[in-house]
């Protein structure tokens, strides 16, 4: 089971928050789906069979500012960490933390999605 990554320390809880962490969620789907995997992505009606929890904060969100915006090149950043936890035994079976970068022009919406591709590809990757 996936759950919708909150707003860590020293960052503020929106809207747009939101929307992010439903596209490191959908990211993090997509890629445990696409590869041969070990995993089985439950619905909210099977919720109650899942062995494995992963639960995040998004730890950073920030677009340059300030003299950088206009000498240097400006660019948006998206950081997050996390756990996977054995639900049973509440055991924390893996952890991480990640972080992408983008260009100005790019919305955070994308790079959520991006971060959570590459989280599901790190769980992959521990998983082997």
């Amino acid at each position: 089971m996936i759950v919708p990554f909150y707003a860590g320390v020293n960052v503020a809880a929106t809207d747009e928050l939101n929307e992010m962490a439903l596209r490191i969620v959908k990211g993090t789907v997509d890629t445990l789906q696409q590869a041969p995997s070990p995993f089985v992505i439950l619905t909210a009606e099977t919720a109650g069979q899942a062995e494995l929890e992963l639960t995040g904060k998004i730890t950073q969100q920030n677009e340059t500012g300030g003299l950088k915006k206009w000498i240097g090149k400006r660019k948006k950043i998206l950081s997050a960490a996390g756990k996977i936890v054995d639900v049973r035994t509440g055991d924390v079976i893996l952890k991480f933390s990640r972080s992408r970068e983008g260009k100005a022009g790019q919305s955070f919406d994308d790079l959520g999605y991006q971060l959570g591709r590459e989280i599901g590809q790190y769980i992959l990757a521990q998983a082997q």
